[in-house]
């Protein structure tokens, strides 16, 4: 998951996925924000509509979950 913080672009490339996974982006009060599924190992998550601040990324696979902070 790089770059984080994600700079002026706000996306995020996230690579090592397993196509099927399911990215969210949570906010500090633990809302949901963003809410995609990954089609490949390589994809990106456009957080450019978010404010600035730190979010909770979580990926969800068949049997693992894999929670990261992301600044914004």
């Amino acid at each position: 998951i790089a770059p984080n913080p994600t700079g002026s672009q706000g996306v995020l490339f996230i690579s090592g996925a397993t196509p099927g996974m399911r990215v969210q982006i949570f906010d500090a009060t633990g809302r949901m924000v963003l809410s995609q599924p990954l089609g490949s190992a390589r994809a990106t998550m456009d957080m450019r509509m978010l404010p600035s601040g730190v979010y909770l990324l979580k990926l969800n696979g068949e049997y693992t979950v894999t929670r990261k902070l992301v600044v914004k």
